[in-house]
């Protein structure tokens, strides 16, 4: 069993130990970090002017969704690693990195929401009057998505700091 012995009984017959809770939560918490970036790399790729039409705006309007699934899994995961992880809340909560992490991805939150508002306005101005967005408003949605992918690369490199403790 090694050092971390103690167990968490989730059902009356399986249980699980605090080291395997704790790999299952850090490679769910670096896979949705990848699902993610990969639904938002999608609809950056599609959000061009000259390619756009019904079918592109369905296609983003579900890739939107699945990264709000991301997004939302992925932070109840990292509730879950600082409260039932290894190190625990105690560790944690004296580093700032934590703070920082927790501020940039809300930041992200903030962008993904103006995109999906975007996207559900375009949707009811084609449901009303069969129109699609002109270049320019594809334009500030395809920044606001490079912007957030681009922000995105700090998330790692503080969780990797505040694993560590370096701060």
């Amino acid at each position: 069993m090694g050092i971390f012995a103690i167990r968490l009984s989730v059902q009356p017959n399986i249980e699980v130990t605090v080291m395997t809770l704790e790999i299952i939560l850090s490679a769910s918490h670096i896979l949705l970090i990848m699902g993610w970036v990969s639904f938002l790399a999608a609809q950056t790729a599609l959000s061009h002017a000259d390619w756009m039409n019904v079918a592109v705006l369905r296609r983003l309007l579900r890739l939107d969704y699945f990264a709000w699934l991301c997004a939302l899994l992925l932070l109840l995961s990292g509730v879950l690693r600082l409260f039932l992880g290894l190190k625990g809340w105690d560790f944690f909560a004296t580093q700032w990195a934590l703070y920082l992490k927790i501020t940039v991805f809300g930041s992200l939150l903030l962008i993904e929401f103006w995109v999906s508002l975007q996207y559900r306005l375009w949707w009811r101005a084609h449901e009303a009057d069969a129109t699609l967005p002109d270049g320019p408003h594809i334009r500030n949605v395809r920044k606001a998505l490079m912007l957030q992918t681009h922000l995105m690369i700090v998330l790692p490199i503080l969780g990797a700091l505040l694993s560590r403790g370096v701060f």
